[in-house]
């Protein structure tokens, strides 16, 4: 069925009116409009035929894989859908062989589990690897390898939540007390983590670069605290490890995409997997462990209500990041460092013409706004919840990018709209806190309609978004 829906796909994009019609609104929507052509419409046609084809995948899953439905179902096909159709060129024709290719990796990797013993993760590493190394070929493919040798032989001439005690007949006022607290206290520390990712990808979209392999850098940042402060003692230490870890996996991110013929998007979901798989292989050991957690900083010590005081008890990196929302602030309008930041995001072709490397500076924003992702990713582990799972995460590193577009790019806006979602994030356990057993969990869906909400009142067909850098437009 599937090879069959390839086949009939690639015939219609190529042999009909309608097909023809879709490439061209693909390509270039303004000349679509031009012609006449319904661009929105053929927009809505092409998205419902892939969610279709989605559901079918989704089907297929469940009725002849697992033959049954759970939570487990979920490995990140939508992600390596992405991957695959990139990598195929957007032909339906090409998508075939790559397909069966990532199918061959996934089974390469399951038989080297049953036969060597390794973690489940090692599946999940040995696609990301894949992914980037193809992504990376893709480059080099590209490069004029005369031209690079006639350069060499010139250069050679000469020259989990607090817990709260429950009173035997609360009153209306005692409940809506707890209800407010437990939003408050949810916003404090949910908002940390949204806070840290959002400003590292505030300051990578600043350069002009767009990194959604933020969610592989919190969740390996992540396990490297838990796993950092449990090998020494000291959450801190933790913190610092966190910090280099997501550096890291940044800093390769920027490397490869100043390679040419890169696409961002492609190579942040490639290491998105790359990032998750490492850290689930790496992480297995510290499911069960305990590590010294950073210790929460008393605000609410002028009441006597034992609600407000476990809610007030703020994560100490919270402070942290609202100084560097306040640093980064400033730093873009009042230093030379933030300005070429700007610059490089706004208009690639004047930083060169003012003789400053556009990649160097976007590799260093990159890797910096790694760190920064980083220190989100030790509030998991460390703080709230304070353990390490393989759900530690739960897609926050993917919402940081609308969170980024809802604060129009501004750092100090940042800090409201994590606030705003930790905030949302906190309304199921704040039902629950106060007795309400049934439907909370519905509520744990409100960050994930708000960040749709977002995008569909700021993105808007054919125009730009206020306070968008320049060069993210043309990100290929």
């Amino acid at each position: 069925m599937g090879v069959v829906a390839c086949i009939g796909f690639g015939l219609w994009l190529a042999s009909t009116p309608s097909g023809f019609a879709v490439r061209v609104v693909g390509g270039n929507p303004r000349t679509a409009q031009l012609v006449g052509l319904p661009a929105s419409r053929l927009i809505l046609l092409a998205c419902a035929a892939g969610g279709a084809c989605a559901g079918l995948a989704g089907a297929v899953e469940v009725a002849a894989i697992h033959t049954n439905a759970n939570a487990s179902l979920i490995t990140g096909y939508g992600y390596a859908g992405i991957l695959v159709a990139f990598i195929a060129r957007q032909s339906p024709f090409a998508i075939i062989p790559v397909a069966i290719l990532f199918g061959g990796f996934g089974a390469a990797g399951s038989l080297l589990q049953r036969r060597l013993g390794l973690p489940d993760a090692s599946v999940q590493v040995l696609q990301g690897i894949a992914f980037v190394l193809i992504l990376a070929s893709e480059a080099l493919r590209a490069v004029d390898w005369s031209a690079v040798g006639k350069r060499l032989r010139t250069r050679a001439g000469p020259a989990d939540a607090m817990p709260r005690k429950s009173s035997p007949e609360p009153t209306m006022s005692d409940t809506l007390i707890a209800f407010i607290a437990a939003i408050v206290g949810g916003a404090l520390r949910v908002g940390v983590p949204f806070l840290f990712v959002s400003l590292g990808e505030c300051l990578t979209e600043k350069s002009g670069r767009i990194n959604l392999g933020l969610e592989g850098v919190l969740v390996l940042s992540a396990m490297a605290a838990f796993g950092g402060a449990y090998l020494t003692g000291s959450p801190w230490l933790g913190v610092l490890i966190a910090a280099g870890a997501g550096a890291a996996l940044a800093l390769l991110h920027g490397l490869i995409c100043t390679l040419p013929r890169t696409n961002d998007v492609a190579t942040g979901i490639a290491l998105m997997l790359f990032g998750t798989g490492l850290a689930f292989y790496l992480g297995k050991p510290l499911i069960q462990p305990q590590a010294p957690q950073l210790i929460g900083l008393p605000l609410g010590t002028w009441s006597d209500s034992s609600v407000v005081q476990a809610a007030l008890q703020i994560n100490p990196l919270l402070p942290l990041g609202v100084l560097l929302a306040i640093a980064m602030h400033w730093a873009f309008g009042n230093t030379r460092w933030g300005l070429l930041v700007r610059l490089a995001g706004d208009s690639a072709s004047a930083t060169k013409a003012l003789g400053y490397s556009v990649g160097a500076i976007r590799i260093a924003a990159t890797t910096a706004g790694g760190a920064i992702a980083g220190l989100g990713g030790a509030s998991l582990t460390l703080f709230y919840p304070g353990s390490w799972n393989e759900g530690i995460s739960s897609g926050q590193g993917l919402i940081a990018v609308a969170l980024v577009i809802f604060a129009r790019w501004s750092a100090l806006r940042c800090v409201t709209a994590a606030l705003l979602f930790g905030g949302a994030g906190a309304i199921g356990p704040a039902l629950q806190s106060i007795g309400v057993s049934q439907g909370y969990y519905l509520f744990g869906a409100v960050p994930y309609v708000l960040t749709l909400v977002i995008l569909v009142i700021t993105c808007r067909p054919g125009s730009v978004a206020r306070g968008s850098p320049g060069e993210l437009s043309s990100v290929k």
